[in-house]
């Protein structure tokens, strides 16, 4: 904790009107949940002889603990910030007392007046995340909140993120019910024009002094970086202030922000693709491991429905339920919630090829098109089909809007079964055939049903995406874009082949794709495979969530020395 008036002084302790006597360590439980005071390694010590006389130079906890000691009822975490003073109001820190704005020596106050109200009154926020604007960034951060709400070791109100201006993170974020803050001045610095360079030190320079601010209003417990450019100035803002701070580490390579960050702190919760291996190949990560940072292997942070895919997956089912035929093999086309053109182009080249007559296959095609690439996908093969009416092409748009198929009543019908199943608008589902069925959507909120339907699924290589594919058991066929930094989405394929679950098709090749899929459909025993080297990726027992509670002093449940890789 730093010094001077940014000090922050948060202190576990428990009231009894009677002082008593004690010693040892510290472990109240508030709620069933242990909050350990252990200010040299996860708060760091304020400075001693402010709060300790010359006579007695035992640690502050203990000091303040042997003063009000336990066992009436319990308080909890009682926040010194409300009393500190300001040098902008004139107040002073002294050696031995401090003083307050109203210049009275808090050791002079009644006890009950020196500490403020519990930490369910003053604590406005518990933990801040920190990631950029896109929903790929700040989904695992959302999941980690989640769990640890759900754990009861946090209210919805004490969670905060911050990110970028851009991107669809925001609406993520908000629609989990936490609260989204953007740094205004953050902005990419890698991968651009050395002007573009220059702009974004600038602007991450800014986005500092404006994290610096924020969290001195807040008083976070911890701040938990997520990756992206907005990630960094919020995780070097923390420690600045003396405010824990860990990265949650989830593609195979580091990326600028959480190379930087993991030199920040102790414990690093490292989730497939990443592992040991990220640490060992990158020259952050080596010096990170020398410094005595500990990388923590967690399991995938996706969605507990997904999870759950991993014990109930039954694909023929499932499509039963969703109005598909049962038999007939489902290939899923997806391009995230932006979109990917590879995928697209793949996703037509299937349409072309098993829709002719001829077709070497028979399965259905689900495409997830991304939303500025809908439009587009559609007029497609609504003008395709104009001229190959006679090759099996039933298209038609089934919705609010009417159809133009062969049998718009099914389709119409198919259209509202799905929209329900994948929780979309039915407006916005197009049946472009029904036998063998080929939809087309703009993006799908139940990725949990679309992963359950489908026998096989084409898709980028980012890391929420194989983290989601290894945790339900979905075989994959992955196409990495080129266009991102460090190249981390050929990295991150390329952690789940080597493990048998996916086929990696580079980008150049997209219109291979189709046939690629074929050969993986045609063996049964090759999907199995891959189904189970996905599932044992992901078997990690620890959750996320339960090292950043840790970090955070949210729990003493489980010290962190036993936490190993």
């Amino acid at each position: 904790m730093c010094c001077g008036d940014t000090t922050v002084l948060r202190v576990c302790i428990v009231w009894r009107e009677n002082c008593v006597e004690s010693s040892g360590s510290i472990r109240q439980s508030t709620r069933s949940l242990d909050y350990g005071v252990d200010l040299d390694s996860s708060l760091r010590q304020h400075r001693r002889d402010q709060w300790a006389s010359s006579s007695n130079r035992s640690s502050t906890a203990v000091h303040l603990y042997r003063r009000f000691s336990t066992s009436d009822r319990v308080v909890g975490l009682w926040d010194l910030v409300g009393d500190r003073p300001s040098r902008r109001s004139g107040g002073v820190w002294g050696n031995r007392g401090v003083r307050s704005k109203s210049g009275i020596d808090r050791k002079q106050r009644p006890k009950q007046e020196f500490y403020r109200k519990a930490v369910t009154e003053s604590f406005s926020v518990s933990i801040a995340f920190a990631g950029s604007g896109t929903a790929g960034h700040l989904y695992p951060g959302v999941r980690i909140a989640e769990d640890l709400v759900a754990a009861g070791l946090l209210d919805p109100a004490g969670v905060v993120f911050f990110g970028g201006e851009r991107g669809s993170g925001r609406e993520a974020v908000e629609a989990a019910g936490f609260q989204y803050r953007s740094l205004k001045g953050a902005a990419p610095v890698r991968g651009r024009s050395p002007k573009g360079t220059i702009g974004g030190l600038v602007g991450a320079s800014r986005s500092f002094v404006e994290a610096l601010v924020s969290l001195r209003d807040l008083g976070p417990r911890a701040v938990v970086g997520i990756g992206g450019y907005a990630s960094f100035p919020l995780l070097l803002a923390g420690a600045f202030s003396g405010i824990p701070v860990t990265v949650l580490q989830v593609d195979a390579v580091f990326g600028l922000a959480n190379g930087l960050g993991v030199n920040l702190t102790r414990l690093v919760p490292t989730a497939f693709p990443a592992s040991r291996r990220t640490f060992e190949m990158s020259r952050l990560g080596r010096a990170a491991l020398r410094r005595g940072v500990t990388p923590v292997l967690v399991k995938p942070c996706v969605r507990p429905e997904i999870e759950k895919l991993a014990e109930s997956r039954n694909p023929p089912l499932t499509r039963k339920h969703i109005g598909l035929a049962p038999a007939t093999p489902l290939v899923g086309f997806v391009g995230g919630s932006l979109g990917a053109g590879p995928i697209n182009e793949a996703a037509w080249e299937a349409f072309c090829r098993w829709g002719a007559v001829s077709s070497p296959l028979t399965a259905g095609v689900i495409q997830v098109t991304g939303q500025r690439y809908f439009d587009e996908c559609v007029q497609r093969i609504m003008e395709a089909s104009r001229y190959r009416s006679g090759q099996g092409c039933d298209h038609g748009r089934a919705g609010g809007k009417g159809s133009v198929s062969e049998n718009p009543e099914a389709a119409k019908e198919l259209a509202r079964n799905l929209a329900e199943a994948l929780g979309i608008s039915p407006g916005t589902v197009f049946v472009a055939r029904l036998q063998p069925c080929f939809i087309v959507v703009p993006y799908v909120s139940r990725m949990d049903r679309l992963y359950g339907a489908c026998d096989l699924v084409v898709a980028r290589a980012g890391a929420v995406t194989v983290g989601e594919l290894a945790a339900s058991g979905t075989p994959g066929v992955l196409l990495p874009s080129s266009f991102v930094p460090a190249d981390h989405q050929r990295s991150n394929a390329e952690a789940l082949a080597r493990l048998g679950g996916a086929v990696i098709v580079h980008d150049s090749q997209c219109r291979l794709v189709p046939s690629v899929v074929e050969r993986l459909l045609d063996s049964p025993q090759k999907l199995s495979k891959m189904r189970k080297a996905g599932l044992q990726a992901a078997a990690v027992p620890r959750a996320a969530f339960e090292v950043v509670a840790e970090v955070a002093g949210l729990t003493s449940a489980r010290p962190v020395s036993v936490l190993s890789t």
